[in-house]
């Protein structure tokens, strides 16, 4: 979720100023909820097109798990889809803990009614 570097040297980004020698921490999965890149970035829409998203990093960064993380969801989900009948969040609204790396659910409370 972040990346820390220590930078090369100064740098300009905007208003702000890095110098050589700070330490930077950059806040990758930000960049999944950047409203620019997604309509409605804060929805989870698993069919969104184009999902230009960066949660297996990029490039050489790339993630060598990522199409067994994505495998092993395919398989979750799909299984609790199948045998359980009208899934849905069983509350108004979630309640997010605070934490400056990761976005945590305090409870994802679910109802469902009857199993397949």
């Amino acid at each position: 979720q972040t990346i820390s570097r220590v930078a090369a040297r100064d740098v300009s980004m905007g208003p702000a100023t890095i110098r050589k020698g700070d330490l930077v921490m950059v806040m990758v999965a930000s960049a999944n909820h950047d409203p620019e890149a997604f309509d409605a970035p804060e929805r989870l829409d698993v069919g969104r097109r184009p999902n230009r998203h960066v949660s297996f990093g990029y490039g050489v960064h790339f993630c060598i798990g990522a199409s067994l993380a994505r495998l092993e969801g395919s398989i979750a989900l799909s299984t609790l889809l199948r045998r359980m009948d009208r899934i849905r969040i069983g509350a108004d609204a979630l309640q997010w803990r605070t934490n400056d790396i990761f976005r945590v659910l305090e409870a994802l409370p679910i109802e469902f009614e009857g199993a397949a």
